[in-house]
């Protein structure tokens, strides 16, 4: 007879900011959005909202080298 699968962990989110050169970041604006649980409808944390000041921060010649390595 086969195994039970495990049941799912619904782990606690580490990472709700933005990511830019290296460094979790706040969004320029304040910003956030919910983020949900697909399975239960439960609203899980709140994400920071990137706009365009968020883009523009990044150092883009940095990221293009990283990414062609």
């Amino acid at each position: 007879m086969a195994k039970m699968p495990e049941p799912m962990v619904r782990p606690t989110p580490r990472f709700t900011k933005l990511f830019i050169n290296n460094e979790w970041v706040d969004a320029a604006s304040g910003k956030t959005f919910p983020t949900y649980d697909p399975t239960t409808g439960l609203k899980i944390c709140e994400v920071a909202e990137a706009d365009k000041a968020d883009v523009d921060k990044v150092n883009w010649q940095t990221l293009l080298f990283t990414l062609s390595i």
